[in-house]
């Protein structure tokens, strides 16, 4: 209970502070801990990785502050933000990790079976499935400019994702200058050149239909499973593949899907990494290092998981109106600069002088995509390109 309590603690403060990820802060525990580290690190390490995907959809909605898993959050979550309804969009994704977070835990049993029994295929299908979603994102935008557009901003990301992740790569943190790059700095400067006005703050509850909770938490869990399968997909590829077979998803609806992804992402990796080894998260890759999981550990890590679930959702709500209301009565356009300072400072110090060119690199890139209207999620090919390249040994 103890390190449950210190999980949700440090999840907490992970989520809310720009530039520091959780999974730094579990990495950093373990070499800590070293010898001393057991299973009540992994409960630590596992409760902080679960609160931290309610909490961070706070800095990315309010501030346009990403992390690895909320960046996609920023523009929809932006738009209700400028409207006056922020804490409804962070209720939102609230809604969709209680309720995805929940089933991902009744399901798991079922997703590692079908992992230990599909591992071979799964790997060999991967570089098809990502080479099809990157397809289906350019050819998803409208028109012969725009797709052309597209798929100049998806060989940019990628040959920049092939640079600075590859393996010899002299750029510390890899993946933190890239996503504050793509989808901190650029559209943080897009809405600085614009100027927009933000709304006073609405912090009063909001009711939320059941059916929209329910049937877009269910997509939600579908989507992360098929981003724990597929390494290099994020929520919003799962959300593109998604709209694609299923018709358009609005903006409220959005965030339910993303605020499940991403809790229940972060389930099934650590489910995947009991069924098969393999770390999809740096959250499961920093359990890996402490123990092997054991099936007599499910029990408990499946209740410590309840309980930061539910910790995580009553946190971000109730910080999520105190948080809102203090930024209320403060410029915006001063906030966004203060962040992108913050932003470019904190990869200044946990990344060296070529991890501040590539962060450069992908906000120029970022910052075009916005400009010439064409979707940021484009830009996640700085991540599938390496993970096609790496499952057909191509990526050095």
């Amino acid at each position: 209970m103890l390190a449950v309590v210190a999980g949700c603690i440090i999840g907490t403060v992970t989520g809310l502070v720009p530039g520091l990820h959780v999974n730094t802060v579990a990495v950093l525990a373990v070499s800590i801990l070293r010898e001393n580290a057991g299973f009540e690190t992994v409960i630590l390490i596992a409760s902080a990785g679960i609160v931290h995907t309610f909490l961070d959809f706070i800095p990315s909605i309010c501030l346009g502050a990403p992390s690895d898993e909320s960046f996609l959050s920023v523009l929809p979550g932006q738009r209700f933000f400028l409207k006056g309804k922020g804490h409804y969009a962070v209720s939102l994704t609230v809604w969709g990790g209680l309720a995805a977070g929940t089933m991902a835990i009744a399901f798991a049993p079922l997703f590692i079976k079908f992992v230990q029994a599909n591992v071979t295929t799964i790997n060999s299908i991967l570089p098809f499935v990502l080479l099809s979603v990157i397809a289906l994102m350019v050819f998803d935008e409208k028109g012969f400019k725009r797709k052309g557009i597209a798929l100049t901003v998806v060989v940019f990301s990628a040959v920049l994702g092939v640079v600075v992740l590859r393996e010899t790569s002299i750029v510390k943190n890899p993946l933190l200058p890239l996503v504050s790059g793509f989808f901190g700095a650029a559209p943080l400067l897009h809405t600085i050149k614009s100027k927009p006005i933000a709304r006073k703050q609405v912090t009063e509850f909001v009711k939320t239909r059941f059916a929209l909770v329910s049937k877009n938490s269910a997509i939600g869990l579908a989507g992360a499973a098929f981003v724990s399968l597929f390494p290099g997909i994020g929520p919003s590829q799962a959300a593109l593949t998604i709209k694609t077979t299923a018709g358009k998803i609005k903006a409220n609806e959005y965030l339910v899907v993303l605020g499940g992804i991403n809790t229940a992402n972060m389930l099934f990796s650590i489910a995947a990494l009991y069924a098969i080894g393999t770390t999809r998260t740096g959250i499961a890759a920093a359990i890996k290092q402490v123990i092997e999981l054991d099936s007599v550990h499910l029990p408990s890590l499946a209740g410590a998981s309840l309980a930061a679930i539910a910790f995580g959702a009553i946190a971000t709500i109730i910080i999520s109106k105190k948080f809102i209301n203090v930024i209320s009565g403060i410029e915006y356009a001063r906030i966004n600069e203060t962040v992108l300072v913050i932003l470019t400072a904190s990869v200044f110090m946990l990344s060296n002088f070529p991890g501040m060119i590539a962060f450069a690199s992908a906000t120029a890139i970022g910052f075009a995509a916005i400009s010439l209207k064409v979707k940021r999620s484009n830009c996640m090919a700085f991540l599938m390109v390496p993970a096609i390249l790496q499952y057909t040994s191509l990526f050095i």
